[in-house]
């Protein structure tokens, strides 16, 4: 990545599963959208073999030893089917009267 000034920035993206030292949670990935700051960082989940509950993580971008910034990731898999309540209206037709002009 570079600054917008074309200084190269030694940014890393690191992932842990919401504590410093844990493993990376393999429904969570994150890359970089942009390579030039301000840089856009695009977050990807995967509920994929998950099964229901909630989930954490963390996203760790890391600007070489100036500083980390952390994004906090909450993922909740709801395995619930869907529910579709559907209200039977009937078609309402209405008439419009003409007015008649006098002549």
């Amino acid at each position: 990545m570079v600054s917008a000034n074309l200084a190269p920035l030694n940014a890393v993206i690191d992932i842990d599963s919401g504590n410093p030292g844990t493993p990376a949670t393999p429904w969570l990935k994150a890359r970089f959208v942009s390579a030039t700051t301000p840089a856009r960082l695009a977050i990807f989940t995967n509920q994929t073999g998950l099964p229901a509950g909630i989930y954490k993580g963390r996203v760790l971008v890391k600007y070489g030893a100036a500083q980390t910034l952390i994004v906090q990731v909450t993922f909740t898999v709801d395995l619930t089917p869907p529910h579709l309540n559907v209200a039977r209206q009937l078609p309402q037709v209405r008439r419009h009267r003409r007015r008649q002009r006098n002549r």
